[in-house]
């Protein structure tokens, strides 16, 4: 055999072995559960609620001032057991971290967002002091279950994130703690944007969002377009209770489209989980959701569905 044939033969096992490597860890992940044996059962095990510490205002809150309530009590108005900590994200301050944790310790699903070590949002994108806090709140807080990279497709990559640094996050979250999901928020406005794939490759979950009210009644054909190049990647699916794109209250009839959809779809095993979020008090989109959930919260997955 020549020496260039030989070199060839070695490099080409040296990326098999790499790429084997990398299939293995993503095939420990799991589809995003609860911590142990039991799988979510009712839709309300998949509902989520998108806290904000950084806005949480002392005493009692309802409806009329649910932007000012803190995560806990966000879950509470809307009847959801699942809280993704998000807003500023987890904090630097590492006692600060576990104040805030401990906030929520009694609900049995978390992710935490996290941003890069750089208090500035970066760059630079580097994220061994982030996972260092997050792996030591695991420690102390189990039901934590994966970490969030908000906005990814869209301000992420304007300012320089790239797919490496998702890769850097996966290496970081090895040993014991391979089991905690790496989230992605993915724009439906996004899916078509250059080089979108190869972030995509790097989640363990994608956390799929329309920007534009108007536009959730492309749901299922964007959660359709994305098992398609994507197979078997975990959706959560993300629903605004706020029109942000045109910066207004979102339309009731919109609102009941998108939960609608989103029920089937999840009833279908298509998504893993439904993320409900608004930062703006409106009580009457508040009041439908919430009521919404009363009514199908109960609903075993994959069974007839009760009246949307």
């Amino acid at each position: 055999m020549k020496s260039g044939e030989a070199f060839l033969i070695a490099v080409a096992c040296m990326s098999l072995v790499v790429a084997l490597n990398r299939y293995c860890a993503a095939a420990e992940k799991k589809v995003p559960e609860p911590k142990g044996e039991s799988k979510p059962v009712a839709i309300r095990d998949l509902l989520w609620v998108w806290g904000n510490p950084e806005m949480a205002e002392e005493g009692a809150h309802d409806l009329g001032s649910f932007a000012q309530a803190g995560p806990a009590e966000r879950a509470q108005l809307l009847g959801v057991n699942n809280i993704v900590m998000a807003g500023y994200g987890l904090p630097h301050d590492e006692e600060k971290a576990d104040a805030l944790t401990k906030q929520v310790a009694g609900f049995p699903r978390l992710v935490w967002e996290i941003g890069c070590d750089d208090e500035g949002g970066g760059p630079p994108f580097e994220y061994a002091e982030t996972i260092g806090r997050i792996r030591r709140l695991v420690d102390a807080y189990p039901q934590i279950e994966g970490v969030l990279v908000d906005d990814m497709s869209t301000v992420k990559i304007d300012r320089g994130f790239k797919p490496e640094h998702l890769r850097q996050i996966q290496e970081l979250l090895s040993g014991d703690y391979g089991r905690l999901n790496v989230w992605g928020v993915l724009y439906t406005m996004t899916l078509d944007r250059e080089g979108i794939q190869q972030y995509i490759d790097e989640l363990d979950v994608i956390n799929l969002w329309t920007w534009h009210a108007k536009d959730v009644v492309d749901i299922e054909k964007n959660v359709a377009e994305c098992e398609r190049r994507w197979p078997g990647k975990p959706i959560v699916l993300g629903l605004y209770l706020y029109d942000y794109g045109q910066g207004r209250r979102m339309p009731l009839d919109l609102l009941e489209t998108q939960c609608a959809t989103a029920l089937e779809i999840a009833h279908a095993g298509r998504i893993q989980g439904i993320v409900l979020l608004t930062i703006n008090n409106d009580p009457e989109a508040l009041a439908w959701t919430a009521n919404w959930i009363e009514r199908v919260g109960a609903q075993k997955i994959g069974a007839a569905r009760l009246q949307p």
